[in-house]
């Protein structure tokens, strides 16, 4: 009873661990540019004369949203930045250390996610851009 007890609490532990990342991925997704527009383009389901008519105004937005987020996670990390250095003078070194590895938990982005990123991003300036 008790084997099957911890059966179910760790199935369901990892089932909802791939649930909740799968559907943070998808969020970060739209804060691009092509994930913005393929996300569109999948929920509106456009013809193809529709698709010619929208793509030039979904492209010119997808942009912005894009560049409006990047500036913000670039104006978040600049604060996260300017507040450590602030109070590190107040802190001893094992909070230090502790501050420090906090900051390692929050990445811009891992090193093999950013090199998928900017393929994507390559591949998509260079399909829209010829």
């Amino acid at each position: 009873m008790i084997g099957l007890m911890v059966i179910g609490f760790v199935g369901g532990f990892y089932t909802h661990r791939a649930m909740s990342k799968k559907v943070v991925q998808k969020v970060a997704r739209l804060r691009e540019a092509p994930g913005f527009q393929a996300h569109l383009y999948e929920m509106l389901q456009p013809t193809e004369a529709q698709k010619e008519e929208l793509a030039p105004i979904l492209e010119k937005h997808s942009e912005r949203i894009g560049t409006f987020h990047r500036q913000i996670r670039r104006e978040r990390r600049h604060m996260l930045d300017s507040m450590h250095q602030e109070i590190l003078p107040y802190l001893d070194e094992k909070q230090k250390e502790r501050l420090e590895r906090f900051g390692k938990r929050f990445p811009h982005a891992p090193p093999t996610r950013q090199k998928k990123n900017h393929k994507k991003k390559r591949e998509y300036r260079e399909k829209n851009h010829e």
